[in-house]
């Protein structure tokens, strides 16, 4: 989906966890993905360094390689709602910071995100289709096949 070079990764047994290894300038850092789930169909996807059998989504890694690691995670996204094509995907960054770079990279690719993918922004206390330009404080996205024109009554709320 995405034009932009990416990692090589695998998943778990169960599907809801996925590696892959960053190379860089500070060598190699191992990277996960991990969607949990938060409701019916509706799924966090958390991100970071993996250290310790541990997930550190606040790790600053400076690997170089940035526009590839967000790549490999969005790929990762097309692979688990391709496993789960009812699969709500909701995601925030662990800061503003984090968040305004999500959103910047939904920005730069939503050409090819937008014909796959429904992504919505929460903003004022709702949801409401994503649109560029506009900050919002968490997303939320499915597959269109899923899409039956009503947004489901129990999506989280940020």
């Amino acid at each position: 989906m995405i034009q932009t070079p990416t990692y090589d990764f695998y998943t778990t047994e169960s599907g809801d966890h996925y590696n892959f290894k960053s190379v860089g300038k500070n060598g190699e850092i191992e990277k996960v993905a991990r969607f949990d789930k938060l409701g019916r169909n509706i799924y966090n996807i958390a991100f970071g360094d993996w250290n310790n059998n541990k997930l550190h989504d606040r790790a600053v890694s400076n690997n170089g390689d940035k526009d590839k690691i967000l790549a490999t995670v969005g790929r990762i996204i097309s692979d688990f709602t391709e496993t789960l094509p009812e699969a709500l995907v909701f995601a925030r960054g662990v800061d503003q910071v984090r968040t305004r770079l999500y959103q910047q990279e939904i920005n730069k690719h939503m050409d090819i995100i937008g014909p796959f993918f429904m992504i919505w922004g929460f903003l004022d206390g709702r949801w409401t289709p994503f649109k560029k330009g506009v900050n919002y404080h968490a997303f939320i996205g499915h597959r269109h096949a899923f899409f039956a024109g009503q947004w489901p009554p129990d999506v989280v709320q940020p």
